[in-house]
């Protein structure tokens, strides 16, 4: 995938690292340290990986069908905007960022890791 350098992709860098109060240096660092995780993992744990992303994909489109529901529920337990752009910001980043999916792929190895422990 190919990253087009431009100022909307600049600006969407300076409010993520703003708002994890990192420099973009380090915000950059740490995508590609995820990304070649990723990379590792995928090499390593095909099978898995793949179960992983199909899981993955099922919760996102249940979180984007249920979306308006839930945002009237977010609603009711706090009717201000900031929480709404929050929740949304969520299920943005849950779709789009790698660091993300990266995160959440090692917390299901860990979770199945325990289970299989058991």
């Amino acid at each position: 995938m190919l990253i087009e350098v431009n100022d909307d992709f600049l600006k969407e860098i300076k409010q993520i690292t703003e708002a994890m109060n990192i420099t973009p240096g380090e915000y950059l660092e740490n995508l590609y340290k995820n990304t070649q995780n990723l990379k590792d993992d995928l090499l390593e744990d095909k099978e898995d990986f793949s179960t992983f992303v199909e899981e993955y994909h099922l919760i996102l489109n249940e979180l984007s069908r249920h979306q308006e529901n839930l945002l009237a529920s977010v609603k009711e337990i706090d009717d201000t905007l900031v929480t709404q752009r929050v929740f949304e910001e969520l299920i943005r980043l849950c779709s789009d960022d790698i660091s993300v999916l990266s995160k959440l792929y090692n917390k299901y190895k860990e979770q199945n890791d325990r289970i299989q422990l058991i």
